[in-house]
């Protein structure tokens, strides 16, 4: 006999996906550099890709080269750390500092502030 799930589980799945971007966009909407870069190393993580590309602005290749250190170091097990938050007017370069066991690295993070919140920025520099 098939085993039937309650109602309440999609229910309440519906209701976690909706909080979790009802935070997103509060969090992008409200939250600093920091916050975003948070956000954007964790949705990497997670494969959330439609989260990545909405925490850009700029052009899709240097984005997703911008994803894809982020990604490789995740994938090779480095743990992250935010050092320095520089902001200028709307801009901010965040330092991430990535380690390893016997390694470590540092990666700038360029963001920009928009009408839809902090965004990474991924425009080309002239």
């Amino acid at each position: 006999m098939p085993r039937r799930t309650s109602p309440l589980i999609g229910v309440g799945t519906s209701a976690l996906l909706a909080s979790l971007t009802l935070g997103v966009f509060a969090l992008n909407q409200y939250g600093g550099p920091e916050s975003v870069t948070t956000l954007f190393i964790h949705a990497v993580a997670a494969g959330d890709g439609n989260t990545v590309r909405n925490l850009f602005v700029g052009d899709e290749e240097i984005a997703g080269a911008m994803a894809e250190q982020v990604s490789a170091a995740v994938r090779s097990g480095a743990a992250f750390l935010i050092t320095d938050v520089v902001r200028r007017d709307d801009t901010a370069v965040v330092s991430i500092l990535w380690r390893w066991d016997r390694a470590r690295r540092t990666m700038m993070l360029p963001l920009v502030k928009t009408e839809g919140g902090w965004k990474i920025d991924a425009r080309p520099r002239t």
